[in-house]
């Protein structure tokens, strides 16, 4: 949970993009920051849960698709 990123547009359309600790935060040793109307903030996450989810959707779309278009009797 260290390097996230947040990404902010300002009224002209133009995009900044902030690194975030956030284990620095959680320990107080950064202050929190204010979060504006549409903030994205993207949190880092295991590079296997990652996968693993993603796989899970693949599964469960293929599965469903079939059931969606297959034919009905």
């Amino acid at each position: 949970m260290k390097d996230g990123v947040l990404v902010r547009y300002d009224g002209q359309g133009g995009r900044e993009e902030l690194a975030v600790n956030f284990s620095d935060i959680i320990q107080g040793k950064k202050p929190d920051f204010l979060v504006m109307a549409d903030d994205i903030i993207f949190i880092p996450g295991s590079t296997f849960k990652t996968i693993g989810y993603g796989l899970l959707g693949t599964i469960s779309n293929t599965a469903s698709g079939a059931v969606i278009h297959g034919p009905v009797r």
